[in-house]
C-alpha cells in the first residue's frame, strides 16, 4: 500500500508540475495577446484614418492639377509675349536688299564725284 502511495504521490507530483508548466504557458501566452492588441487599430478608426489620407491625396492631386494648370497657361503666356516680341524685332530689322542699294547708292555718288573732279 506504501508503494501505491508512493507513485500516486509522485504521479500527483508530476501532474501539479505540468499544471504550473501549463499556467506560466498560458500567462505567458496572455501576456503576448495583450501586448500585441496595443498595437491593434479598430475597424472604425483605420476606415477613419484610410478616408483621410485618401482625402489628403485627392487634395495634393487638385492642388498639383491646378498647379500644372497654372503653369502651362504662364508658359502659354511667356511664348506668346516671345512670339510677339519676336516679330516687333523682325519689323525692326532693315532687309538685305536695302542695305545693298544703301551702299550701291553711295558708290554711285562716289563715282560721281569722281567724274566731276577727273574733268
Amino acid at each position: 500500500m506504501e508503494d501505491v502511495e508512493r507513485e500516486q504521490i509522485a504521479k500527483l507530483a508530476r501532474v501539479e508540475t505540468i499544471a504550473l508548466a501549463l499556467q506560466d504557458d498560458i500567462k505567458n501566452l496572455r501576456a503576448t495577446i495583450m501586448s500585441s492588441q496595443t498595437n491593434i487599430v479598430s475597424r472604425g478608426e483605420w476606415l477613419q484614418r484610410n478616408g483621410l489620407v485618401d482625402q489628403r491625396f485627392q487634395d495634393m492631386g487638385r492642388e498639383i492639377s491646378t498647379l500644372r494648370t497654372k503653369h502651362e497657361s504662364d508658359i502659354t503666356s511667356v511664348i506668346a509675349k516671345h512670339e510677339a516680341d519676336m516679330a516687333a524685332l523682325a519689323a525692326q530689322k532693315t532687309p538685305w536688299y536695302q542695305s545693298f542699294s544703301v551702299a550701291i547708292a553711295a558708290l554711285g555718288v562716289i563715282a560721281a564725284f569722281i567724274a566731276v573732279f577727273i574733268k
